[in-house]
């Protein structure tokens, strides 16, 4: 280790020349450390904001605004992908959290025809979030309905043949019931999507399931064909179509008390 002071070594001395060329060149700014200190990433933010009645609202929505106007300001990123910049439409999350607040109808339902029909009602009244104008938002909260509906007509199908699967009158005759909102709340709404859920239930289920002579559940098939519940014309099903369908169906009726837990009631007096 050589000595702080080895005359072996040159002392270099910076002539006065130099030292102004570096400090006119090169501005030296004192700088303080801050501790504790890291990257933080646009996708990170997260700000909480207050309501009017002092209530949090929702930090996403927050964050979106600023996304949104974090683009608005920097347009040459209007097509940047990776990130939430450009990719959240608020306006679709304020029509989802409006139809959150639906009315519930699960395949669970004690009262599938009650729930069923205040579902459909409190759609048909759900009004369009505040604030969301124009014909663009129009047409995505009227998909977002329809979506809704769609769903719970799956769902009612879904309940049908729960109810069928119990082997009772009672049961058949509910199962009926709801067979018949289904056919008039297709027809009704005019979705060609709900037509096409209701025709397919009828061909791919009901008839296979339930239209066998002297099958468990053919007292079902029997109340279907005396109550004309049959397709519904359109999306390639013709008027001819649904009479074949019901005409196919009218076969001799076989009795078998001992697949009905109840044989005092009459199961083809139904939707009286």
């Amino acid at each position: 280790v050589l000595p702080l002071e080895n005359p072996l070594v040159p002392k270099i001395q910076a002539s006065p020349s130099v030292v102004s060329a570096i400090t006119s060149n090169f501005q030296l700014v004192k700088t303080v450390a801050k501790a504790g200190k890291k990257k933080v990433f646009w996708s990170d933010i997260e700000l909480k904001s207050t309501s009017a009645d002092g209530s949090s609202a929702d930090s996403k929505r927050v964050k979106y605004e600023i996304d949104a106007a974090f683009l608005a300001n920097n347009p040459h990123l209007s097509e940047w992908q990776g990130g939430s910049v450009g990719a959240i439409n608020t306006a679709e999350q304020e029509i989802d959290e409006q139809l959150a607040n639906l009315p519930t109808f699960s395949s669970g339902s004690v009262s599938p025809i009650d729930d069923f029909q205040a579902l459909l009602t409190a759609v048909k009244e759900l009004p369009l979030p505040a604030g969301l104008e124009g014909a663009e938002h129009q047409e995505l909260f009227e998909k977002k309905k329809k979506d809704v509906i769609e769903e719970a007509v799956r769902v009612m199908t879904a309940v049908i043949e729960c109810t069928v699967g119990c082997s009772t009158q009672a049961h058949y005759r509910r199962a009926i019931a709801c067979l018949q909102l289904l056919r008039t709340t297709a027809m009704a709404l005019n979705y060609p999507s709900l037509k096409e859920i209701f025709n397919t239930f009828l061909m791919e289920v009901v008839k296979p399931q339930y239209g066998r002579s002297g099958g468990r559940h053919y007292a079902v098939w029997h109340a279907l064909v005396n109550e004309k519940i049959t397709l519904i014309e359109g999306n390639g099903v013709s008027k001819e179509d649904m009479k074949k369908y019901l005409e196919e169906g009218k076969v001799e009726v076989v009795e078998e008390k001992t697949t009905v837990a109840d044989d005092d009631d009459d199961l083809f007096e139904i939707m009286a």
